[in-house]
């Protein structure tokens, strides 16, 4: 499908979660999209045609919440209010319009291009072919300017950045003579402006009552041993409108005496009542367990027998790696979470959570790498200039969008197969080793095909401040940058950052 098509519907999408009634069901959104899809396979055709009628929709529905959602909300009855008197001479609309002396009169009108607040807009009506077509005799466009328009009667183009307050299916007059001394007539052109979706999302606070209450930002710092550590972790627009908790969770460490630096970051799940402890308790147990074996020494006892060979196929350091991430990590992450579900008589399930963990040491001439990854979300190292980043495991993904496992999750135990969540590479340079939760990796990569492919990263890269890659005010900064906009992208934000 069309880029601009995917944005286009991204957009409405959004708008429609956040104005429309409860009862409007987001079923019935998709199956008008799909409606489209089947009468128009032309994508330019149908991105203006998605862009005329479902803004329709869209804004029939910002009208009704805006007047009446919030009292039908709490079962009041629906108050009749009276149409404002026209500000010109206003006859039925044009769809109700019977046959008259002249066609023009029952000709429909309708600018097909809709504008936006905030946003450029252009836009150019043939009046000249209206003109000659109807044999009319003059014809002239007003009821523009409220709206932050201009026209240009020579040209045609209508041009203007509509003002935050004009959003809506606003309505300009079309006046027009099919003779020389005749009366002067009046047509209604709609134009819909749609409002900036960046305002529609509220900032509301969750209940201060609830338990585990946790703050809606968090950011990290580590400089030591050659390395550059940092994090940040933001609640996303979804959980800001709907007075959530952030689910996210980060940690980082760096042990000096042996020379190691720890990352981690969490999702909890967003189905889960307690997913934002169940994130807390995940990075902060498989830090400090991993801190505890690593301390004790026995994978650095493997990692200075190896040699130059490819280290894929070292079974020894496979296994060291697994005693470390699996069962002094991830398993106390677990147990953690176990334990915390029996203290308050709830469900292993209500602090479902994901876990992307990476340990690294610079071993020699090289640098170790090691990952455990469970769920959504991405791990990659990142060198400029490289043919392809390497992907630290295999992001868990479901039939349906958002779907994933996690951390707690049966399956991910049985047969063995957890095993196979544990990568390690030793590569002799790189730019940045890479942790994210899928609010930074879904919009930024889009697929798991993306996810491999070297310019995706280059992007994330180059986008990211350059207070960043430079250390100085780089918490500060990582936090800001993951406010950033993306249409449809609104989840809780994370990302953990190694550097040289």
């Amino acid at each position: 499908m069309d880029q601009s098509l995917q944005e286009e519907i991204r957009t409405l999408k959004d708008i429609l979660k956040l104005r429309a009634p409860k009862k409007v069901q987001e079923e019935v959104i998709e199956q008008q999209l799909k409606a489209f899809l089947q009468d128009s396979p032309d994508n330019i055709r149908l991105l203006s045609q998605i862009s005329t009628d479902m803004q329709h929709v869209i804004t029939h529905f910002i009208d009704y919440t805006d007047r009446e959602g919030e009292g039908e909300a709490r079962g009041e009855k629906r108050e009749e209010r009276p149409n404002p008197e026209p500000e010109t001479p206003n006859p039925e609309p044009f769809e109700e319009e019977e046959m008259e002396e002249h066609p023009f009169e029952t000709q429909k009108i309708r600018l097909k291009k809709n504008a936006m607040v905030g946003v450029d807009y252009h836009y150019q009506l043939d009046l000249a072919s209206l003109k000659e077509s109807y044999e009319l005799y003059s014809l002239r466009l007003a009821g523009y300017e409220k709206y932050g328009l201009q026209f240009d009667l020579e040209t045609g183009i209508l041009a203007g950045t509509p003002p935050s307050d004009a959003a809506g299916n606003q309505l300009l007059g079309l006046y027009y003579r099919t003779e020389e001394e005749g009366e002067e007539k009046f047509k209604e052109i709609s134009l819909i402006i749609n409002p900036d979706p960046k305002s529609l999302w509220q900032n509301n606070e969750p209940d201060p009552d609830s338990l585990y209450p946790i703050s809606h930002t968090d950011h990290l710092y580590l400089e030591q041993g050659g390395f550059r550590l940092q994090a940040a972790s933001r609640r996303g627009r979804s959980h800001a409108h709907a007075g959530g908790f952030r689910d996210d969770a980060i940690a980082l460490d760096f042990l000096a005496e042996s020379g190691w630096a720890i990352l981690a970051v969490a999702d909890g799940a967003g189905s889960a009542p307690y997913a934002r402890r169940g994130s807390e308790l995940a990075c902060v147990h498989a830090l400090e367990g991993l801190k505890a074996h690593l301390a004790a020494g026995s994978l650095d006892e493997v990692l200075s027998e190896i040699g130059e060979e490819d280290i894929a196929e070292n079974t020894s350091l496979r296994a060291a790696c697994y005693t470390a991430l699996v069962e002094n990590a991830a398993w106390a992450a677990v147990e953690a979470i176990k334990a915390e579900a029996e203290k308050i008589e709830a469900e292993t399930r209500d602090f479902s959570t994901t876990l992307l963990l990476t340990i690294c040491k610079k071993v020699k001439a090289a640098y170790f790498f090691a990952s455990f990854w469970v769920g959504d979300g991405a791990v990659g190292i990142y060198t400029a200039g490289a043919e392809a980043p390497l992907i630290m495991g295999t992001p868990d993904g479901g039939e349906f969008a958002g779907q994933t496992r996690f951390l707690t999750s049966r399956e991910v135990w049985q047969d063995g197969a957890i095993a196979d969540r544990v990568y390690f590479h030793l590569v002799k340079d790189f730019t940045a080793c890479i942790l994210m939760t899928d609010g930074v990796s879904d919009p930024r990569f889009e697929t798991d095909a993306g996810l491999l492919k070297q310019e995706n990263w280059d992007s994330l890269w180059d986008e990211l401040p350059e207070a960043v890659k430079s250390g100085e005010g780089a918490p500060e900064a990582l936090l800001q940058w993951l406010d950033f906009w993306a249409v449809g992208h609104h989840d809780d934000r994370s990302i953990a950052i190694l550097r040289k």
